[in-house]
């Protein structure tokens, strides 16, 4: 799941026979992505096996309360770590004997229970409101579609009430000016931090780029 820290079900099983050529998880046990998006951390729900695209985290001594752990082992400061332990040039992969020279720091069971509380309940915060928000987002996409004319009809599927005549249709250079922005060149001789300098609008500028 992209929000949630339960691995529940699995789209695909394995014989039986299989059973030798993989390794087998328990609910409770941890699982930890080690390639592409490396780094993230799912707690089984499930009795199972893992692809190889999995590393498997067993707390067999009872350090760690489950939910603490799951959280830790996903903080920015462990993924730094991750990241730095990284191997392979185009695909950053992890193993166990990368994972396993992590530095955790361990507070007491009682402590990371209350942390884990917390940050629970922030995923579940984040989660409702993430699905606020795709929900949203189809509200939005279908509105875009209604509320504007398509196919060359002079009205939209969907309008407000007391607006009932056909809308115009004109060439958009005919009502606008359209420009192509410009980079000076060589970049580097321009660009500066004086505050008096003029604000250089890049592509990375824009935060909802590419959204719909």
């Amino acid at each position: 799941p992209e929000l949630g820290r339960y691995i529940t079900q699995t789209t695909e099983k394995i014989k039986p026979e299989g059973l030798a050529k993989t390794r087998q998880v328990y609910p409770g046990d941890l699982v930890l992505s080690n390639s592409m998006s490396f780094g993230r951390p799912y707690i089984m729900a499930i009795r199972g096996c893992i692809h190889d695209g999995w590393l498997l985290i067993r707390d067999a001594q009872k350090h760690f309360d489950p939910i603490f752990l799951c959280h830790m082992l996903g903080a920015p400061q462990m993924l730094n770590q991750y990241r730095m332990f990284a191997a392979g040039s185009t695909v950053n992969n992890l193993n166990k004997e990368l994972v396993g020279k992590a530095i955790v720091s361990l507070p007491s069971k009682d402590e990371q229970r209350e942390i884990g509380i917390v940050l629970d309940r922030l995923d579940s915060l984040i989660t409702l409101h993430q699905r606020k928000y795709d929900k949203l987002c189809v509200l939005k996409k279908s509105m875009l579609d209604k509320m504007f004319p398509k196919g060359g009809s002079l009205y939209p599927e969907i309008r407000f009430a007391g607006f009932t005549d056909p809308w115009e249709q004109r060439k958009l250079s005919e009502l606008v000016e359209i420009e192509r922005g410009g980079s000076p060149r060589p970049i580097e001789r321009y660009i500066t931090d004086d505050p008096c300098g003029l604000n250089w609008v890049k592509i990375g500028d824009a935060p909802e780029l590419g959204r719909y």
